[in-house]
Formats: structure tokens, C-alpha cells, sequence
């Protein structure tokens, strides 16, 4: 009787990320042992450092069977973690509308103060906040940040101004806070030089009132 040797078989290659949770290899016939860097007995393989590591799977038939032992390897490649694009820093104003975040690759979890885990992000403190974009601990991606700067609403005031009939007088806004450049918007433009403008000269014919809107870049 002549005995067919069955051949063992480790399996397709694989590539992991370093320091990923360990992997467990297969190889057929069952029973076998697997031996080369960084893998157990059992085919447990902890990627704990970066190249290509050839692993073999050794299969020894029963005695009776008057096969040889047989064997197979495969490569197991340990890669470095790639960085996640958390995207470009950007600006947004106090008090404006959320503004969805978006990463890649797509899966990520956001975190940071004012951010949802899906990245809807809510300004509603002044001031730069940093985001960061990541996954779960043993994938193959590092995390990234972005930085969203919360402009403070822009604020104004005018100088009052007391002349006589007939006289003139310069009224000038001066705005803070917000994001410069401003515009400016005067009303009523009765008794003004200008409608727009920081600066504008008054010769009202009667006591004014006047109102300035300042609208900032956002």
C-alpha cells in the first residue's frame, strides 16, 4: 500500500501593522507547528517589529502512514502605521452653524471639546481648539489634529458728538473682536457724507441719532 503524503499548507501571505494585536495563523493539516520570528508554537504572531518575516508551518504524518514530514511558508509583513488626514486647520465664527468635520480614510472617531464622534463640530467658545481625528487602538493609522479657531463676534463703538447748527463733525466706529477686515454700514444716511465707511462726516440739520453695523470677513 503506498500512502499519499498530504502536503502542508501555512497560507496566503498577510501584512499587519506593528504593535497590532497578534494574529492567529492557521496551517493544515491540523496539528502542525509553526516556528520564525516573532510567532508561538501554536501560530500566535505578535507584530512587534517592522520587515518580512518568513514563518513556516511543519506538519509531521503519523509513523504509520511512512510519509515524510512536511512543511510550507509563508511571509508575514509588519508595516508602520500610516497618519489619518484629520484635514486643514480652518476658522469659524461664535455662535455660527456646526460644521461637519470630515477625515480619511472614513471610519475615524473624532475628539476634542465641542465635536461629536462623527465630527459635527459646535463653536461655541472663542478661542483655537484642537481636534484629532483616529482609530481604534491595533489599526494600521496614527491620529491627526486640526486646529479650529472660534472667532468672538466683532464689537463696536462710535464717538458721540456735540456741534452747532450748521457745523460738522467726524464720527468714527472702531471695531474689536471678530475677524478684520470690517465693513461698515451707517443709517440713516441723512446728514452723513457717507453710508459706508469707518469714518464718516455728520451735518444733520437737527439732533441724530445714527446707528453703525460692522459685518467682519466671516
Amino acid at each position: 500500500m503506498i500512502n499519499q503524503a498530504v502536503p502542508a499548507v501555512a497560507g496566503v501571505d498577510q501584512s499587519v501593522c506593528v504593535g497590532s494585536t497578534p494574529v492567529q495563523l492557521t496551517g493544515t493539516p491540523a496539528g502542525g507547528t509553526w516556528s520564525g520570528t516573532g510567532v508561538s508554537g501554536s501560530g500566535l504572531f505578535t507584530p512587534s517589529t517592522i520587515g518580512s518575516f518568513n514563518l513556516t508551518y511543519s506538519y509531521t504524518p503519523a509513523a504509520s502512514t511512512g510519509c515524510p514530514p512536511q512543511s510550507d511558508v509563508m511571509v508575514m509583513s509588519v508595516t508602520s502605521p500610516q497618519a489619518a488626514n484629520a484635514g486643514s486647520d480652518q476658522g469659524i465664527c461664535l455662535g455660527a452653524a456646526p460644521i461637519q468635520l470630515t477625515g480619511s480614510p472614513s471610519g475615524g472617531t473624532w475628539t476634542g471639546a465641542g465635536v461629536s464622534a462623527s465630527g459635527l463640530f459646535t463653536p461655541s467658545t472663542a478661542g483655537n481648539v484642537t481636534l484629532t481625528y483616529g482609530f481604534p487602538a491595533g489599526s494600521c493609522y496614527s491620529p491627526d489634529q486640526v486646529i479650529i479657531t472660534v472667532h468672538g463676534l466683532p464689537t463696536v463703538t462710535v464717538n458721540d458728538a456735540t456741534i452747532c447748527a450748521g457745523a460738522s463733525t467726524t464720527l468714527t466706529a472702531t471695531s474689536i473682536g471678530g475677524l478684520g477686515p470690517y465693513t461698515y454700514a451707517w443709517s440713516p444716511s441723512t446728514g452723513l457724507s457717507a453710508s459706508t465707511g469707518a469714518s464718516v462726516t455728520a451735518n444733520p440739520s437737527t439732533t441724530s441719532n445714527y446707528t453703525v453695523t460692522v459685518t467682519d470677513s466671516r
